[in-house]
């Protein structure tokens, strides 16, 4: 896994990143969807030692999402930034896409790249979002079976898995039934909802 940067509220890209790569974002063979129940005002921390951040979803035309995060520390390092993110539904089950483009107002280097993407799936329950990230070594396993394209290494800490099959490899794989069994939970995060405004 990649060490969280703490100092900045872009939390959610680099949990999505894990141990595995991919040569490009989950569903870009079938076209990606936005989903209308992101859009709004989100709360989270990425674990207990984090400081929290809100994030404002915004539904684009064009089935892109504009996430905008704003760190809430009492301090000077909660920062603020904005994530491109895509979404697309597979067998059943949810994916998101993740790219930083800005960090504290500038302009990331080379946001185009496909190793700047992150992907994972989620899911949505009674205003809890939470956020899967793949498990290295479940997927190691899939490429050493043959059940996916790719190739393992012994990382620093653990198997890095590089997905190597296309695009439309990758979306018939993560379609099967048993897709959601290669993730593992790692981010929640909480509607903010709209207070009730007084009567005039």
């Amino acid at each position: 896994m990649l060490a969280l940067r703490t100092t900045t509220v872009l939390i959610l890209a680099l949990l999505l990143s894990a141990c595995v790569s991919l040569p490009s974002p989950i569903g870009a063979s079938v076209g990606f969807k936005n989903d209308p129940a992101l859009q709004g005002l989100w709360y989270g921390k990425a674990d207990k030692d984090s400081d929290p951040a809100y994030y404002h979803v915004l539904l684009n035309a064009g089935d892109t999402v504009t996430v905008v995060g704003v760190g809430a520390s009492n301090d000077d390092t909660g920062g603020w930034g904005v994530l491109m993110v895509t979404t697309v539904a597979l067998g059943g089950n949810r994916f998101i896409n993740a790219r930083e483009i800005f960090e504290d107002g500038r302009p990331k280097s080379d946001p185009e790249n496909p190793a700047a993407w992150y992907s994972g799936l989620y899911r949505l329950e009674d205003n809890v979002l939470t956020i899967y990230a793949f498990d290295e070594n479940k997927v190691a396993a899939e490429v050493k079976a043959g059940r996916i394209a790719g190739t393992v290494s012994q990382g620093r800490f653990g198997d890095s898995v590089s997905i190597t099959a296309d695009a439309a490899h990758v979306d018939k794989w993560l379609s099967s039934p048993g897709a959601a069994s290669l993730f593992v939970p790692l981010f929640r995060m909480y509607r903010v909802k709209e207070p009730a405004l007084p009567a005039r």
